[in-house]
């Protein structure tokens, strides 16, 4: 920005504005296509993910829902989540479990700046499994030597080529299983 002289700035006609959102360019006024084919690519990637899945139904409307909005039945967070972190562990629970017919799942995690830790309850109608996950685009970037311009990993990098790929560490911890209740 300049200054015009009458003590009002003035825009420089192609300056550039990041907005809130990484990736979303808007130049003179205008949103640039690159922010909506990111989102879009990632919409189409999880309905890959959905159709490799034997998951039922109601569960995979329920990530539709929450990729989409943040919210959806059949999905339980204990306390607090970004909803970006919580869509990653849906579509790690979805391609590293894809055999499960999930039904509805429930999790407690912490959100740090790179990563996401906790366990997540996978119900199933047969059973319950129970993971131990750590999610840290810090460990990915260090994994592929990336560094940012200061020399720190570039977890921004990672984040953003890997998405829900940046798992350092997916564990079952526990399977319930239940017991078959039928009358003789």
């Amino acid at each position: 920005m300049e200054h015009n002289g009458n003590g009002h700035p003035r825009e420089e006609p192609w300056a550039l504005q990041l907005t809130a959102v990484g990736g979303d360019i808007v130049r003179g006024g205008k949103l640039s296509r690159f922010a909506f084919t990111l989102e879009e690519s990632r919409v189409s990637e999880m309905e890959q993910i959905l159709a490799k899945s034997r998951a039922m139904e109601p569960f995979k409307r329920a990530v539709r829902s929450y990729s989409s909005s943040g919210g959806g039945d059949h999905i339980r967070v204990d306390g607090s989540a970004p909803s970006i972190k919580v869509r990653r562990l849906l579509a790690h629970i979805l391609t590293a479990e894809p055999h499960l017919p999930i039904e509805r799942v429930s999790l407690r995690g912490r959100s740090g700046c790179s990563d996401f830790v906790g366990t997540v309850k996978v119900h199933t109608a047969s059973e319950t499994r129970v993971y131990e996950f750590v999610w840290d685009c810090r460990w990915r970037a260090e994994q592929e030597g990336w560094t940012d311009c200061f020399g720190y990993p570039d977890q921004i990098r990672a984040a953003r080529e890997y998405d829900w790929r940046c798992f350092e560490r997916w564990e079952a911890v526990h399977v319930d299983a239940f017991a078959s209740h039928t009358l003789e």
